[in-house]
């Protein structure tokens, strides 16, 4: 808490080249003396989530459990829901048509779909996250009304990265 006393004195002394400087300091000023006369002890969070959790579930899921758009405009539903063995991500088309079923490897949260790539989140054994980039073989619709989206799956982990946030 001192700190924050001691920040807050410096950034109200503080005096920038142009007058926009000096009111930014002084906002940060009051900001950090407001958290530090006035600090959050978490229990408001948890009577939030406490709150949340007594509220009944909804009877119906929404057909869908991520949304995300490409580059081209394309709408990327995840059709899949935990515990599924596999994951499949839907593109559609700006017309509605479908244009692609995407099979993902199972634990994959997308978070991006790229014009060759889906980026996407998996949690490990040991629940340590890791980013995890798809490729995309081929983004062709199919070209007669009626034919089935054409199958393109996601070659697995082409790459892994640590995470590098803490869980």
């Amino acid at each position: 808490m001192g700190i924050l006393f001691a920040i807050a004195w410096f950034l109200c002394t503080y005096r920038g080249d142009e007058r926009q400087d000096d009111v930014a300091g002084n906002l940060a000023c009051l900001f950090a003396l407001g958290v530090a006369l006035f600090p959050n002890n978490g229990s408001d969070g948890e009577r939030v989530c406490d709150g949340m959790r007594t509220l009944p579930r909804p009877r119906y899921l929404p057909p869908y459990a991520t949304l995300a758009a490409d580059p081209q405009g394309d709408l990327w539903a995840g059709l899949s829901f935990p515990g599924d063995t596999t994951g499949l991500l839907r593109g559609v088309g700006r017309d509605g048509r479908v244009i692609a079923d995407v099979v993902l490897p199972a634990g994959v949260s997308v978070l991006e779909v790229g014009m060759d790539y889906v980026l996407g989140i998996l949690e490990d054994e040991t629940g340590e996250l890791h980013v995890v980039v798809l490729s995309l073989s081929t983004r062709a619709a199919s070209t007669r009304e009626g034919d089935p989206p054409p199958a393109v799956s996601g070659a697995g982990a082409d790459r892994r990265f640590p995470s590098p946030y803490p869980r």
